[in-house]
């Protein structure tokens, strides 16, 4: 976990909402890790986060009702200049987040998740899966996260 942190900014767990759907991302924005230091924060703030925030609002989805959580918990980045650019986390970052995502995934017990990124989607489904084959697709869990459906 150590090597997580010096890699990047760690996520945190989610925010439980009563209604339990949950999306997904692949890995917090650069916003979010604007100081350095390993320190949970508030997923989604960055500019997929708002981006997020108007599709949720155009679906009239309000955004404190949802439990959103990173699926890989560190974000990973390169300086060029004093801006942090998004890095694509390697393998074996992704699967050490694998268990505090069954984890979380336990406890809210979702009805749903929203795999936002192939990120995400490679994290349940394994390097295989390609989000651009099952965009839409509603999807059984692996049984490891038995429960919710996700939809890609």
């Amino acid at each position: 976990m150590e090597n997580l942190c010096r890699a990047g900014r760690t996520e945190g767990p989610c925010r439980s909402a009563p209604n339990r759907r949950t999306p997904r991302a692949s890995a917090p924005s650069a916003r979010r890790s604007a100081a350095a230091g390993c320190t949970a924060t508030r997923p989604f703030v960055g500019p997929a986060g708002h981006l997020l925030d108007r599709a949720l609002a155009d679906a009239g989805v309000d955004r404190d009702s949802l439990c959103l959580t990173n699926a890989v918990k560190h974000f990973k980045f390169k300086l060029r200049g004093t801006r942090r650019i998004h890095e694509k986390p390697a393998r074996s970052e992704v699967v050490a987040c694998r268990p505090w995502l069954v984890t979380e995934f336990r406890a809210v017990r979702p009805r749903l998740v929203l795999l936002l990124g192939a990120t995400a989607a490679q994290l349940l489904y394994g390097t295989g899966f390609r989000l651009t084959q099952h965009q839409g697709e509603r999807l059984d869990p692996p049984e490891e996260f038995a429960g919710p459906r996700a939809l890609a």
